[in-house]
């Protein structure tokens, strides 16, 4: 199995919710209290172990004060481009055939 490559807007989302999480006061165990989640899928999306969904970047949002609906909205559309592979993703796979063929 390949490591996943985090893509700079996923490294973008992650930061700024983690940004949000502070400024809000609140720790990881008090959002995943309130939102009935594991702190450790809290930690998980905080440092990129896991992609998060849109969905759940609107429930954090919310828990988190964002009150503007255009920056909720601006959060779940880098979530949506963040689960995308970069278009580097191709050239990592075609090298790595090339190579394990050249091994043959």
């Amino acid at each position: 199995m390949t490591a996943r490559m985090e893509t700079f807007r996923g490294r973008q989302l992650r930061r700024e919710l983690l940004r949000l999480r502070e400024v809000a006061g609140l720790s990881m165990e008090d959002v995943a209290q309130r939102l009935d989640w594991s702190k450790a899928k809290i930690s998980r999306i905080e440092t990129g172990r896991t992609r998060v969904t849109p969905s759940d970047v609107r429930l954090l949002a919310e828990e988190y004060g964002v009150t503007d609906e255009q920056e909720r909205q601006a959060l779940m559309d880098l979530a949506r481009k963040a689960r995308r592979q970069g278009w580097w993703h191709n050239y990592a796979r075609a090298r790595a055939a090339l190579t394990s063929a050249s091994k043959r």
